[in-house]
């Protein structure tokens, strides 16, 4: 375990970018929040698919939990048949949560979190630019870990505030056009 210096900003994105930076030293790059659970051979399985494959990043699928049991996944979309693109994602046709990426160093070295955004869909701005970097990847079908969601979570507030919410999808939507300008076409931005 690390503690998160007090000259790094609070928050998910911030540390996730400080413990890439500072603290890992792998080929292969995972990130996983401290509350979510990860399902057995979660990892073994990502490995698997990016070697065998000969993949830049794989994908899993997870399904969200609170404490009344297992409830819908993050992203309703059919895994088996949607494209790795990155309009697709900015239009949410295919869509993941941070717990399940793997990818490549190589790749990660390319992209950061945005320390200035909520830490809901974080995963937003990072995805499109590692999908502007590189169409490898596979989505596989599989659900493989479990978020949790509390009842104070940021996800719960845009569930319950619509205006909380279109807000905040606009934030994240502006923030990932001016990172990824350089590599979008007009068309994305």
């Amino acid at each position: 375990f690390f503690e998160r210096p007090k000259s790094i900003r609070k928050g998910a994105n911030a540390c996730r970018n400080w413990g890439f930076k500072e603290k890992c030293k792998g080929d292969l790059i995972k990130f996983f929040d401290s509350d979510d659970i990860m399902l057995k051979d979660h990892i073994k399985i990502s490995v698997q698919h990016i070697i065998e494959k000969n993949l830049d990043f794989v994908v899993v699928d997870c399904q969200n939990f609170d404490e009344n049991g297992l409830r819908e996944r993050p992203y309703e979309t059919n895994k088996n048949y949607v494209k790795i693109t990155p309009m697709e994602f900015a239009k949410f046709q295919n869509g993941w949560i941070t717990n399940d990426l793997m990818l490549k160093r190589k790749f990660a070295v390319q992209i950061e979190f945005n320390e200035f955004i909520r830490d809901v869909a974080s995963e937003y701005q990072y995805a499109i630019k590692l999908i502007l970097l590189t169409d490898k990847g596979f989505l596989l079908p599989m659900i493989l870990s479990h978020r949790r969601i509390h009842k104070e979570s940021l996800i719960q507030n845009m569930e319950q505030d619509q205006t909380f919410r279109q807000k905040s999808l606009a934030e994240i939507k502006l923030f990932t056009a001016i990172y990824t300008k350089d590599l979008a076409s007009s068309e994305l931005i």
